[in-house]
């Protein structure tokens, strides 16, 4: 009798389009009357939170979901970037999927405006990174930052399979920020000299990303 009766006071005040309603509901029981708190929520605004437009479910089922590698930087929390990278094979290096990787990354390197990008970080869990640091980021470092940190402009370069050894072990510390981890810096020690290894990779477009770069500058 109980269930009854609140089911059959609730199927009305929802037929009503009640919205927020808080409501006392008498109800028969063996002492007598006695009344029952009853607190609907906005049915009508939580129903609306989840209905997605006749264009957005067209768009789901015609355009697939983006695939790797992305067009933009995976954001810490991602499983891409907390698991081990695997080594490229060399007879893959030249592959187009190999050479579509790299354009990507390139391209994602410059559009946010970091001086590297590994695989991992577009959804590609392989062992490749390019880097690059322009004149122009130099030229936009003041003196004292540039004597301080030793920096020195480098043109693009491509690593597959990087490996790294150390040629100083004397470390220093200086605010260093992450695209993957986008908003936040923080005092990472490095050591003072190092020296990067890999695989060449024959960029095909290279020229193409050369220009698309001194355009955009």
């Amino acid at each position: 009798m109980l269930l009854r009766s609140l089911s059959s006071t609730l199927r009305s005040y929802l037929r009503k389009g009640t919205s927020g309603l808080t409501a006392f509901c008498p109800l028969q029981t063996s002492k007598g009357k006695s009344c029952l708190l009853i607190s609907v929520c906005d049915y009508s605004s939580y129903s609306e939170v989840k209905q997605r437009t006749y264009w957005q479910y067209l768009k789901r089922k015609i355009i697939a979901p983006p695939a790797p590698p992305y067009f933009h930087v995976c954001q810490v929390g991602d499983p891409v970037l907390r698991g081990i990278a695997k080594p490229v094979n060399p007879s893959e290096i030249t592959s187009p999927d190999m050479q579509k990787l790299v354009k990507t990354l390139i391209k994602v390197m410059r559009k946010v405006d970091c001086v590297g990008l590994s695989a991992p970080q577009v959804g590609v869990p392989l062992q490749v990174l390019v880097l690059e640091f322009t004149e122009q980021k130099y030229n936009e470092s003041s003196l004292h930052l540039r004597e301080i940190r030793q920096l020195a402009h480098f043109p693009l370069k491509v690593f597959v399979n990087p490996s790294l050894r150390v040629l100083d072990s004397r470390s220093f510390s200086f605010p260093e920020g992450c695209a993957s981890l986008s908003g936040f810096s923080a005092c990472v020690p490095r050591y003072q000299a190092v020296e990067i290894s890999g695989t060449k990779v024959v960029q095909r477009n290279r020229r193409k990303c050369d220009k698309q770069a001194a355009q955009r500058k």
